[in-house]
């Protein structure tokens, strides 16, 4: 199965799906050179050369070049709107964007039956929930992320499919921290990663 990771950064989301076996084959695509380049080298480092691919290119491009290729696709796209945050210079195109273009991609991308992941800050769930919807991916399975168990929500993780809306699973939240560190899911998750 093919997996591809849009705005794949340095890797680290298509490295853990390599590591953990989710996916025998990572398309990371990533716009900026640094952070394709540094994808290239950690999957070198691995000694998953030949089990991933770095394609430097904007996210619209790839996914009309490539409609329907994804088994999964994952995405931890920008956090900040354009006009709706400071971010440094160096990190701009990287960190602010539209979320829309991460799933009109996410969405030519998947294969009839893919799975479409992402990660996105909880106060923004209701937007990335609408998004998904006006292009036809539904949630089907959504889980919150807390800091500890006492703090609101930090991060949303959403896996969508297309077909008919209806049939979110809302699971147990993964809460990161108790009073003597990480809890023992945590624990084991990195572990495995």
């Amino acid at each position: 199965s093919v997996a591809f990771a849009l705005g794949a950064g340095v890797g680290a989301v298509g490295l853990a799906l390599l590591r953990l076996g989710a996916a025998k084959r990572v398309v990371f695509v990533e716009i900026d050179d640094r952070p394709a380049a540094m994808s290239r080298r950690n999957l070198d480092a691995n000694g998953w050369t030949e089990r991933g691919e770095v394609v430097r290119g904007d996210v619209r491009d790839v996914a009309r070049s490539r409609r329907g290729e994804a088994a999964l696709v994952v995405c931890n796209p920008p956090y900040l709107m354009p006009g709706r945050g400071r971010v440094p210079a160096a990190q701009a195109r990287a960190r602010s964007g539209e979320v829309g273009t991460f799933v009109e991609a996410a969405r030519q991308l998947a294969g009839k039956k893919a799975r479409v992941c992402f990660v996105y800050p909880a106060q923004e769930l209701g937007m990335l929930l609408a998004t998904l919807s006006a292009e036809g991916l539904h949630a089907k399975r959504l889980r919150f992320v807390h800091g500890t168990p006492e703090a609101l929500a930090r991060v949303a993780l959403v896996e969508a499919q297309a077909g008919r809306p209806g049939g979110l699973h809302v699971t147990p939240p993964l809460v990161e921290r108790g009073p003597w560190g990480y809890t023992p899911e945590m624990q084991a998750l990195l572990a495995r990663g």
